[in-house]
């Protein structure tokens, strides 16, 4: 899973223009970080973040954020969200992908995972059935 389309050295000066709304991207798959255009805050966890929707999706086959109670990007920022647990009956067939996605899916950035490897360890540690 690669996306080069915005990709940028994080100590360089970016060329979007930072007074937009909203960096560039796919929304419902942006960080709230991203949503914001907040460049300065946005590292690894930005694209773990994006990680953790298409594991979700992949898993269940719908978006952690797509409630219909509120718009995805909406969603996003307020961290309203369904759980795999959710929407499948087996509950101990998903326990493990559910553990991983909420550590990925955490709005605040501080709360997810600071690099890939600490990731793929809460993902080896976790109770993941493949």
């Amino acid at each position: 899973l690669l996306d080069v389309g915005i990709v940028r050295m994080l100590h360089e000066e970016g060329l979007t223009p930072t007074f937009r709304d909203r960096a560039p991207g796919t929304p419902g798959y942006s960080a709230p970080e991203q949503l914001a255009n907040e460049k300065d805050k946005q590292d690894t966890r930005t694209d773990l973040f994006s990680l953790g929707i298409v594991v979700f999706e992949t898993v269940s086959g719908d978006h952690p954020f797509r409630n219909g109670a509120l718009p995805v990007d909406e969603a996003i920022h307020s961290g309203e969200r369904i759980h795999l647990t959710d929407v499948t009956a087996d509950i101990d067939q998903v326990q493990g992908w559910e553990d991983f996605t909420s550590e990925l899916l955490q709005t605040e950035m501080n709360r997810r995972p600071r690099t890939p490897q600490i990731a793929s360890k809460i993902f080896q540690e976790g109770q993941i059935n493949v």
